[in-house]
C-alpha cells in the first residue's frame, strides 16, 4: 500500500473542503475521541474497586462457596466475596487456586445422576434402590434441562405413586420443574413444551398434562389459561373465516341474478363442536369361518343289572328265592356329539374426531327486487318496486341450500326475504359508480404516470441539476487552475508571432528590402512616406499601431 500517495490524496481532499466542512469534520472527530475516552475511563472506574483481582469461581452453590472461603482463609489467600456464588482472588493466584480447589474437590454438585449406581451396597433393599433411581432420574433430567440456553439451573421433582393390582386404582405419576432463567432471557412457548416433552418421555406413564413448570419466582410458566385463551382465539378465528367464506360464496352466486353485489345481503352462522373425542369399536363377524369340526357317536346295548328288592334287613341279604323272575332288562345307550370350532374374526376401529365438527348451519339472505319506470296520473315517470315471485324466491333458497351444503338432519335453516332496498341511495350510488367507471377510471393510469413524471422533474430540478452544476463548476475551476501557466505561455507566443507578421507586412508595404538600413534613410523621407501611407490606408495603419501598442504593453508587463 502506497501510504505517501494516500496521505497526499487526503491532503488534497482536505484542501478542497470549505471552512464549514472542515469545522464539521473536526467537531465530529473531537466528539468520537471524547466518547471513546469516556468509555475507557468508565470501564476503568467500574473495575477500579477490584483492581488486581480476577474471578476464581462463579455460579456455585452456597455450600461450595463456604468451603472455598474456609480453605482460602486457611491458606491466607486474600479474596473478595461479591456474592454468595462469586469469589475473586488476586490475578497472579487465580490458576493456582483453581487447581487447588479442584484437587480438594471443593466444588460439588449436590445432585446425583446414574453414577449413583456405579457403587452397589450389599444388602440394599428394594425401597432403597427405588429412592436411588428416583434421585438419579431427577438429577439427569435437571442436567439435561440446564443445557438449554435460557436456563441457568433447574430442579426436577417426580412423584411415583405406588403400583396397584387394580387398574381403576392406578394413579399416574406427576412431575414439577423449577427453572432459574438467566437475566434478560425468557422461555418461549415452544421451549416450555420441549421441557414437558423431555420430562414426560423419560418417565413411564407420565403425560405432558401432569408436568408443571415454574420459574425462580414461583410463577407458573405453563398456565393452562394461556393455552385455553389461545385455543379459544383460534376457534373464534376459524369460525369467522368459515362463515365469511360461505357469505362470499353466496354473494358471488346471487350477485349476477340480483343485479349487483349491492342488492344482496347475506349473513351465515355456523355452530361448531370443538370438543375432542376418540372412540374405539369392535365388530365381530356374524358369519365366522369354520376352523375345525369334531363328531362323537357312542352306542351301547346290554342287560341291565337287576335292582335289589325286598324288605330291608336280613331277608334282602339272602340269595335268590325260587319262583321269582331273575331275568334283567335289555338296555340300549346312544350318544351323538358334534363340536365345531369357528375362526373368530373381528374389526377394531379407532375413530378420532376432527378439529371442528359442524353441528348446525343457518343462513339469512335479503335480496332486492326489481324496479320499473311507470307513468303516474300527472305524467311523471316514477320508479315502481316489483317483488320477486315465489318461484324466484324458491330458486334463490335452493341455491343458498346447495351452497352451504344444507342438511335437514343437522337442523340447518335458510331464510330468504325479498325486501326493497333504499332506492335513492341505490340510484345515487349507481350514478356515481357509472360516472366513475366511464369518465374517471380510464384516466387514472395516465394521471398516475403524469404525477410521477412531475415529481421526477421537480426532483431533478431541485436536487440533481444543482448538484451536477456545482460539480461541473468545481471541475472546471480545477482544470483552469491546472492549465493557467500553459495558457499564458501560448498567448504570449501567439502575440509575438502576430507582431512579427505585422512588422514584415509594414516593411513590404513601404518597399524596403532585406538589406534595409534604417540609419541611411532620412527622417523626412520616411515621414513623407508614412504620411502617404496614412492618407491612403489610414484604417490599416491605425489598426497596426494599435496592435503594436497593445503588444508592447503586454511585453512590458511581463518584463516587470
Amino acid at each position: 500500500m502506497d501510504f505517501k500517495n494516500m496521505f497526499h490524496q487526503i491532503g488534497q481532499l482536505y484542501q478542497n473542503l470549505t471552512r464549514k466542512q472542515r469545522i464539521v469534520i473536526a467537531a465530529s472527530i473531537v466528539v468520537v475521541v471524547g466518547f471513546l475516552v469516556f468509555l475507557a475511563l468508565f470501564r476503568g472506574g467500574s473495575s477500579g474497586a477490584n483492581n488486581g483481582y480476577a474471578v476464581l469461581v462463579d455460579n456455585v452453590n452456597p455450600s461450595s462457596s463456604a468451603a472455598i472461603v474456609a480453605k482460602l482463609e486457611q491458606n491466607n489467600v486474600p479474596y473478595i466475596l461479591e456474592s454468595e456464588s462469586k469469589i475473586l482472588v488476586p490475578q497472579d493466584q487465580v490458576y493456582r487456586q483453581r487447581m487447588f480447589i479442584a484437587s480438594e474437590g471443593l466444588i460439588k454438585d449436590s445432585r446425583v445422576g446414574f453414577e449413583a449406581f456405579d457403587t452397589q451396597s450389599f444388602g440394599a433393599t428394594n425401597e432403597e434402590q427405588r429412592v436411588k433411581y428416583q434421585r438419579a432420574i431427577e438429577g439427569e433430567l435437571a442436567r439435561t434441562i440446564e443445557t438449554l440456553e435460557p436456563i441457568r439451573s433447574a430442579v426436577v421433582h417426580i412423584a411415583f405413586p405406588k403400583d396397584s393390582v387394580f387398574t381403576e386404582r392406578q394413579i399416574p405419576p406427576t412431575a414439577s420443574v423449577v427453572v432459574n432463567v438467566r437475566e434478560g432471557l425468557k422461555l418461549t412457548r415452544k421451549q416450555i413444551d420441549g421441557i414437558k416433552n423431555i420430562v414426560s418421555a423419560a418417565i413411564p406413564k407420565l403425560t405432558k398434562e401432569n408436568v408443571r413448570i415454574s420459574d425462580q419466582s414461583g410463577v407458573p410458566l405453563d398456565e393452562q389459561e394461556a393455552y385455553e385463551d389461545d385455543l379459544v382465539r383460534a376457534q373464534i378465528k376459524y369460525k369467522s373465516d368459515q362463515e365469511r367464506a360461505l357469505e362470499d360464496k353466496i354473494m358471488e352466486t346471487l350477485a349476477p341474478y340480483a343485479g349487483g353485489m349491492d342488492k344482496v345481503r347475506v349473513s351465515v352462522n355456523i355452530d361448531f363442536d370443538f370438543s375432542k373425542q376418540e372412540s374405539q369399536s369392535e365388530i365381530y363377524d356374524p358369519n365366522p369361518i369354520v376352523r375345525s369340526e369334531q363328531t362323537l357317536n357312542e352306542e351301547r346295548t346290554g342287560r341291565k343289572e337287576p335292582e335289589i328288592q325286598g324288605v330291608p334287613g336280613a331277608v334282602s341279604n339272602i340269595g335268590p328265592v325260587e319262583g321269582l323272575d331273575n331275568k334283567g332288562q335289555i338296555d340300549t345307550y346312544k350318544k351323538n356329539q358334534v363340536t365345531t370350532n369357528n375362526e373368530l374374526s373381528k374389526t377394531i376401529t379407532n375413530t378420532k374426531k376432527q378439529f371442528a365438527t359442524i353441528m348446525r348451519t343457518s343462513a339469512a339472505v335479503t335480496i332486492d327486487g326489481r324496479y320499473q319506470d311507470v307513468v303516474d296520473e300527472n305524467g311523471d315517470i316514477k320508479s315502481e318496486y316489483v317483488p320477486l315471485s315465489k318461484e324466484e324466491l324458491a330458486s334463490v333458497e335452493s341455491i343458498v341450500k346447495n351452497t352451504i351444503n344444507f342438511s335437514a338432519d343437522r337442523g340447518d335453516s335458510v331464510v330468504v326475504q325479498n325486501l326493497p332496498f333504499h332506492r335513492e341511495s341505490v340510484r345515487v350510488e349507481s350514478k356515481v359508480k357509472t360516472f366513475y367507471n366511464r369518465f374517471v377510471e380510464p384516466f387514472i393510469p395516465p394521471v398516475k404516470y403524469f404525477i410521477a413524471a412531475i415529481l421526477l422533474f421537480i426532483f431533478y430540478k431541485k436536487v440533481i441539476a444543482p448538484f451536477t452544476q456545482k460539480m461541473l463548476e468545481d471541475v472546471a475551476a480545477q482544470e483552469e487552475m491546472q492549465q493557467g501557466p500553459n495558457a499564458l505561455l501560448d498567448d504570449a507566443e501567439d502575440a509575438l508571432e502576430k507582431f512579427n507578421a505585422a512588422r514584415k507586412k509594414v516593411e513590404e508595404q513601404l518597399g524596403f528590402g532585406e538589406n534595409f538600413n534604417e540609419d541611411s534613410i532620412q527622417y523626412e523621407v520616411l515621414l513623407e512616406k508614412l504620411r502617404g501611407l496614412v492618407s491612403d490606408k489610414g484604417e490599416e495603419i491605425a489598426a497596426l499601431l494599435q496592435n503594436l501598442i497593445q503588444n508592447d504593453t503586454e511585453f512590458g508587463d511581463k518584463d516587470m
